[in-house]
């Protein structure tokens, strides 16, 4: 086994758009387990923080929820969301991981203002002929 490890540094979203994903690739010739996804978004008060992450395993795509609660207000113009799940995923050689961050209104529907987020993945890569 060999430890993974991936941050996104800082994502800064644009006004008017919902959602911004990054993604990282998995080596040839490796399976990555993921292990831990933590992370902090700030967005304009009253918006919500949704996000997901994507692996592919033997050809089939599987998305994971990604719940994050509010920490705080910030300055009175930004709230602040955290989150951190320890999970167990899966992810074949040569596959793309893609995790998205996505912000909501309170009506549920796409807000506007700029957003940020940061996160980190880490896990183990095994090899797999």
């Amino acid at each position: 086994m060999q430890p993974f490890q991936f941050s996104s540094g800082l994502v800064e979203v644009p006004s008017g758009t919902q959602s911004q994903s990054v993604f990282f690739s998995v080596p040839a010739g490796k399976l990555l387990i993921i292990e831990f996804i933590a992370g902090f978004a700030t967005l304009p008060l009253g918006q919500f923080m949704q996000g997901s992450i994507s692996t592919s395993v033997i050809s089939t795509l599987a998305d994971y929820a990604i719940t994050a609660v509010k920490a705080g207000t910030h300055a009175e113009v930004a709230d602040i969301f955290v989150f951190t799940h320890q999970v167990h995923l899966y992810a074949d050689p040569e596959t793309q991981v893609a995790i998205s961050i996505a912000r909501l209104g309170p009506q549920s529907t796409a807000a506007p203002g700029a957003y940020s987020y940061r996160l980190s993945v880490s896990g183990q890569l095994v090899d797999k002929p």
